[in-house]
């Protein structure tokens, strides 16, 4: 292979390469679970283990005795070196016999079946269900005792049940020793399937049949168990609500330690994109663009390597009414908190470990607010860092009626179709976006559904000149304030989460602790007034020129937006025609009380003066007559009258 001798060789070779079929995370979990397993063989089976195990592991095993490491460091080093030198060409490199060869002890199922018997879980239980269950198994001759802890040694049918010797605390409980669940043994199987695969050995179907046999074994037993003890029912880790998700995110939030600003950023980004955690941490800022009104995110590997269809983009909505759980907001938090992460091509997290890190942060927090926790009907012991991700999947699949695509989920959340489902169903970015807009926790049956992030906008100012030198003054604002080497989409993307910095100015400034260590942000001090006036938001009703395009928004909440566009318009209209028709009905005098009194007064002032005229001019000539020609003349004129 010829390199360019002016080129830095970053070429991986043959054997990382074949390596790499299994993602990194899964890969350093088979090694840890291999080197359980063999720490075991060690002290129970040491024929199993290759000779030069044997020797290394007897030397290192002295070294930390010596060095009183209770995690036997140095054991686990050796092992790990000789775990990464696996061979497909070359069984002899394993450091577990697993090829069955003519005087050689190797690995069986029954060898692994002893090992996961000493695997043992303890639960509280009331003692009189631990009695109820313990006769059961006596009955059913399944008892195991400390010596028989595989199916060769069934317990005794016909053995007396004896009550339980141990005392019950003041609850009445005991403490009872159960099998582990059958997702335990499911990740041994995985791990030995990984070793003999990397030796280049085939596994035999018998061990494989048994393999099938006992975790669906383990799974029954550890069901019936549960029902019979009143334990918990579901394995692992229960999935985050809504409220807990909030709950967690306002802590964040709120607080005024700095790693919280990482923590926050990386809960929510983890709640919004659905993905798993490994894709958070490895996300570079050059694969975050702001297209749109949505963020996108591409991710240049996934554990379904093989399936480009989980590569992205994937869509990220605001939340602007919302700021504790805008992912919009929260990355902005973030960036303009340590804005050198715009420079280049950095991790968007930078650090060797930002994963554990973060599960760090996240522990601490749930046991410091542990009784805010438990209001919400949760034990922290119930929560992992993976429950952010059973919740949000669970919410976008079945949060409402109306619901995205289960194609669009699944490839969303990184799970291949495989199959003929696969190949004729590719991810589509509608289906996608409709997935970030429900993530993003905005109400899916309710107009406010279709709101936009927050932007900057210029379309009150009418003068062409002073709107582009506004514009610009903007762009200064943010700019001046990147490193050099930021790139021209990553200075666009910062564009946009400063408006949400603006939009949320007011909120920050009364939400955030007075000591969180953002407020000294050159991106949030001293913002000019004017500027922060610009950022807004908007609905498809009320959209400006500079409103970015609409996406993810479904038929019904397109509907529900052109109702109340037509709305406004009636109101807009009624508005103005009001006052026309009815100062044009007062002219016309229709309909109106008060043209009718005035006209009445005026004619009723008319007749008024008419009669008194009339009378006036009566009495005068009744009177002259009278004077002149007598009193019968005038009463004649009076009778004639």
């Amino acid at each position: 292979m010829h390199i360019d001798a002016n080129a830095v060789n970053l070429v991986a070779t043959s054997g990382v390469v074949e390596r790499n079929v299994v993602v990194d995370s899964t890969r350093q979990g088979y090694y840890n679970q291999l080197i359980n397993l063999i720490f075991w063989l060690y002290e129970n089976h040491r024929e199993c283990l290759s000779a030069s195990t044997i020797q290394g592991l007897t030397t290192h095993m002295a070294q930390d005795i010596a060095a009183r490491s209770k995690s036997h460091l140095r054991c686990r080093k050796f092992l790990k070196r000789a775990l990464l030198r696996l061979n497909r060409n070359d069984s002899t490199k394993s450091p577990i016999n697993i090829k069955i060869e003519e005087g050689i002890s190797c690995l069986n199922y029954e060898i692994i079946a002893e090992f996961f018997g000493t695997k043992l879980k303890y639960e509280m239980v009331d003692i009189q269900l631990a009695m109820k269950y313990k006769k059961k198994l006596v009955e059913m001759g399944a008892l195991a005792t400390a010596n028989e802890d595989n199916e060769d040694n069934e317990g005794d049918s016909n053995a007396v049940v004896e009550d339980i010797a141990i005392e019950p605390d003041e609850n009445g409980q005991v403490k009872v020793a159960l099998r582990l669940e059958a997702t335990f043994y499911d990740g041994y199987r995985s791990a030995i399937s990984h070793l003999f695969k990397e030796s280049g050995v085939l596994m035999s179907e018998e061990m494989k049949l048994n393999f099938s046999r006992y975790i669906r074994g383990s799974a029954r037993t550890n069901k019936a168990a549960k029902q019979t003890l009143g334990l918990k029912v579901k394995e692992g880790k229960s999935h985050m609500t809504v409220e807990v998700y909030e709950l967690i995110a306002r802590l964040m939030f709120e607080s005024d330690k700095k790693e919280h600003i990482f923590a926050h950023a990386f809960h929510v980004l983890d709640w919004n994109l659905m993905k798993r955690a490994e894709n958070v941490v490895d996300c570079k800022i050059t694969h975050i663009f702001f297209c749109n009104d949505s963020l996108t995110f591409i991710f240049a590997k996934s554990k379904s390597c093989d399936n480009e269809e989980l590569l992205g983009p994937w869509h990220v909505y605001a939340n602007p009414d919302n700021p504790h759980i805008c992912p919009f907001l929260a990355l902005a938090r973030f960036l303009f908190a340590f804005p050198d992460a715009f420079g280049g091509s950095r991790p968007l997290f930078e650090g060797s470990n930002s994963y554990s890190r973060y599960q760090k942060v996240f522990g601490d927090l749930l046991k410091s607010n542990e009784e805010e926790i438990r209001a919400c009907g949760v034990e922290i012991c119930d929560l992992g860092t993976h429950s952010g991700r059973k919740g949000v999947g669970t919410l976008v699949a079945a949060g409402c009626t109306v619901s995205p695509p289960i194609v669009s989920i699944c490839l969303r959340m990184g799970w291949s179709l495989g199959g003929v489902l696969g190949r004729y169903f590719k991810h589509g970015e509608a289906g996608d976006e409709f997935c970030g807009r429900i993530a993003s926790l905005m109400k899916p049956l309710q107009k406010e559904f279709a709101i936009s992030c927050p932007y900057f906008d210029y379309t009150d100012i009418s003068d062409d000149i002073e709107r582009e030198e506004t514009k610009m003054e903007v762009a200064e604002f943010v700019n001046s304030r990147l490193p050099t080497n930021t790139s021209v989409a990553s200075r666009r993307l910062a564009l946009c989460l400063f408006a949400s910095i603006c939009y949320s100015h007011q909120k920050l400034h009364y939400q955030l602790h007075p000591d969180c260590p953002f407020r000294n942000s050159i991106f949030f001090r001293d913002i000019p007034v004017h500027i922060i006036k610009r950022a807004r938001t908007a609905f498809p009703w009320n959209a400006t020129d500079d409103t970015p395009k609409f996406t993810g928004i479904p038929p019904h909440i397109i509907q529900l937006a052109k109702l109340e566009k037509l709305e406004n318009e009636i109101v807009k209209l009624r508005e103005s025609l009001q006052p026309a028709v009815a100062g044009e009905l007062n002219r016309r005098g229709v309909g109106c009380t008060q043209f009718f009194t005035e006209r009445l007064h005026e004619r009723i002032d008319s007749l008024e003066m008419n009669l008194t005229t009339t009378n006036r001019n009566l009495i005068q000539q009744v009177t002259g007559r009278m004077q002149s020609g007598g009193g019968s003349g005038g009463k004649k004129l009076l009778d004639t009258r």
